[in-house]
């Protein structure tokens, strides 16, 4: 949906593909801002950057990764920090809690453990 939304909104602002992805990943872009000021669904997620800390925004986007279903918390947090993403499990811990509470993923226990057992597809598309 938010790709359509961007090719909607690049065909319409008549800038090319490469400029268009290049604002995206290097700077904050006007057309990315203006698409999801557009859509009140996506409000929440035009704010993450300033509402998370780089490190805890960084461990949110490796959620995407997952379709559907997502590792063992325990698993997910010590490899975000032996890759260097995070400096310490807390912090991945704290953004799971996060990202539970506000739905973009369920934590179930299994057999005394937690696992991220649901990733919202909008996650993975962000």
């Amino acid at each position: 949906m938010l790709s359509c939304l961007l090719s909607q909104t690049q065909r319409r602002v008549g800038i090319s593909w490469r400029s268009l992805r290049h604002q995206l990943t290097t700077s904050e872009s006007k057309v990315y801002t203006r698409a999801l000021d557009t859509h009140a669904v996506f409000a929440e997620f035009r704010d993450l950057p300033s509402i998370l800390s780089p490190q805890r925004f960084s461990v949110l986007l490796f959620l995407g990764l997952f379709w559907h279903q997502g590792p063992y918390d325990e698993r997910f947090a010590s490899d975000m920090v032996n890759a260097g993403v995070c400096d310490a499990t807390d912090d991945v811990h704290a953004t799971l809690e996060f990202a539970a509470d506000r739905g973009y993923i369920q934590l179930a226990s299994i057999r005394c453990t937690k696992r991220i057992s649901f990733v919202h597809p909008i996650i993975t598309v962000y």
